[in-house]
């Protein structure tokens, strides 16, 4: 991959835009999201046509139109990335908001968010600084106070008891945790974060090889006005139960990022 100086620039696209270059590309998915190759309209397929071949982002040649070569590399990592982030954050007064990063090999990677609705945002960013330093102002959780707090139950048990949160039902919620052997200062605290959640998100690591996932790693987080949870699925579940790992959370969550953004050595 070139160097970050001479890399192409690529900024916001129309979904019917990205279904015109997945097309060209081969691409019947675009990593990371829901979004399918599908039809795009004559007359809108020829307007983005011309406006690439303008922008030089395509090119004719005696096989058809083909992606210009300076803009090859950033659209293979777009459409056919090695390995991948994706990170959701959640904010009550604004809901989900999704940031992707698809890396193929080098010190760079690509950023794909979308802004708004409809919007594609595609742009180079460093690994792993930018991307550190991005994850941590959209997930401030190493503000919080952590403690060697950590949990497992059932996976029925914390559904019950989220359940029971999101109903405002907060003192049941507080008494389905009634069997675990945590101080009840914790339980008020986690009941408390869910209740009262600042901000909440996922986060998911994963290598890729033929549009197929071959490993990959992912946990959630919430933080709430004291204190913040990582909830992650346990690795040592008992055949046929599944249980949740919840363990408090702080300063440390930045070699959390880091071991995430390993997944792209």
């Amino acid at each position: 991959m070139p160097d970050q100086e001479y890399l192409p620039t690529l900024s916001r696209f129309t979904t019917p835009q990205i279904l015109f270059l997945m097309e060209l590309a081969g691409v019947e998915k675009l990593p990371g999201t829901e979004l399918v190759l599908s039809e795009i309209g004559q007359d809108q397929k020829e307007k983005i046509r011309r406006d690439f071949l303008s922008a030089g982002i395509i090119q004719m040649s005696d096989k058809g139109d083909c992606i210009s070569p300076e803009y090859q590399s950033v659209l293979r990592t777009v459409f056919q990335p090695e390995a991948m982030i994706v990170a959701v954050r959640s904010l009550p007064q604004y809901g989900d908001q999704t940031l992707i990063f698809k890396h193929v090999e080098g010190k760079n990677a690509v950023l794909h968010s979308f802004p708004e609705a409809g919007i594609h945002r595609i742009a180079w960013i460093q690994v792993p600084h930018e991307i550190q330093g991005l994850l941590a102002d959209w997930f401030p959780l190493t503000s919080y106070v952590s403690a060697s707090t950590e949990m497992v139950m059932a996976e029925e048990t914390f559904e019950e008891m989220n359940n029971l949160v999101q109903a405002g039902r907060r003192e049941a919620a507080i008494k389905v945790l009634a069997d675990l052997d945590l101080d009840e200062d914790e339980k008020e605290y986690l009941v408390g974060s869910i209740d009262g959640r600042i901000f909440s998100g996922s986060f998911a690591a994963m290598k890729i090889k033929d549009s197929r996932v071959l490993d990959g790693v992912s946990y959630a987080i919430v933080a709430g006005p004291s204190t913040a949870w990582q909830i992650e699925r346990d690795t040592g579940e008992i055949t046929g139960i599944h249980r949740i790992r919840i363990r408090r959370i702080g300063m440390e969550f930045s070699k959390t990022l880091d071991s995430l953004i390993r997944w792209f050595e």
